[in-house]
């Protein structure tokens, strides 16, 4: 057999009001509550204070209204990057978002580059450093070309093989690679 107890208001032992139901069924408390199995609700939860997760959340969706906070977002991080003596990088930017390093740059050497590869800049941070060596293609000025473009997983980013058509030799490289 079931009971039905009707109380508007529950007390703490000390007389301090800790739980109140109201007529229309919402539940108010001045404290805390504590779960200690799965909480379930088929409304919309509003926290005021923050909510402090120290589980997984799997699923449900990010809203447009969220302030997204640290490394969630898209990370610049082409300050990490230090370009070697001779070569000037104009347009050089270097992102982190989600386990991709994104990469966009424009590479000019005075000169033609000597032997069969040269490093260009060292991304100094391991952090963002590419989990394998990463080879993107290149696409040249004037007739210039390369082999590949290599970000290595010690940070270097070298080009193989290049070869000068005249004059000074440039290079363009966009790509991503996995961290």
């Amino acid at each position: 057999m079931s009971s039905i107890i009707k109380v508007g208001k529950v007390q703490s032992s000390t007389g301090q009001d800790a739980v109140t139901v109201a007529d229309s069924g919402a539940i108010t408390a001045n404290g805390n509550i504590t779960a200690s199995g799965t909480l379930t609700t088929t409304g919309a939860i509003t926290a005021s204070g923050g909510i402090a997760n120290a589980g997984t959340i799997s699923a449900g969706t990010v809203g447009n209204n969220v302030a997204v906070q640290g490394s969630f977002g898209v990370t610049d991080i082409s300050s990490d990057f230090t370009h070697n003596t001779g070569w000037s990088l104009s347009h050089f930017r270097a992102y982190s978002f989600n386990g991709f390093v994104f990469i966009t740059m424009q590479a000019s050497l005075g000169s033609t580059p000597s032997g069969a590869s040269q490093t260009i800049t060292t991304n100094g941070n391991s952090t963002y450093r590419p989990f394998e060596n990463f080879q993107m293609p290149t696409v040249s000025y004037q007739g210039d070309t390369a082999n590949f473009v290599r970000f290595s997983t010690n940070g270097e980013v070298i080009v193989g093989s290049p070869v000068n058509a005249s004059g000074s030799y440039y290079l363009v490289v966009n790509g991503f690679y996995r961290i």
